[in-house]
């Protein structure tokens, strides 16, 4: 039982990367200038990261988010971000 176990085991570790199509995406981190640019659209729209007294993060963030993403969906940008 053990046995059929471990090479159930090997088998599903072997097969799980090619059948969920493991490396055919490229998910990189962000770079400091993308995030420095994602902060600035953030700020753009009256998100104050040193702010402490107003609306509490993450509501803060989330609402600086939804403003950033309908200034650019204003300006005609179709991403959710117009910093690459």
């Amino acid at each position: 039982m053990c046995k059929v176990f471990k090479c159930l085991s090997l088998t599903v570790l072997i097969i799980s990367p090619v059948a969920f199509g493991a490396g055919t995406t490229s998910i990189t981190a962000p770079t400091h200038a993308r995030l420095v640019c994602e902060l600035a659209e953030l700020e753009s729209v009256g998100y104050d990261p040193q702010e402490h007294n107003s609306t509490p993060y993450p509501q803060n963030i989330q609402r600086a988010m939804r403003l950033a993403e309908q200034k650019r969906m204003a300006e005609g940008y179709q991403y959710p971000s117009t910093c690459s």
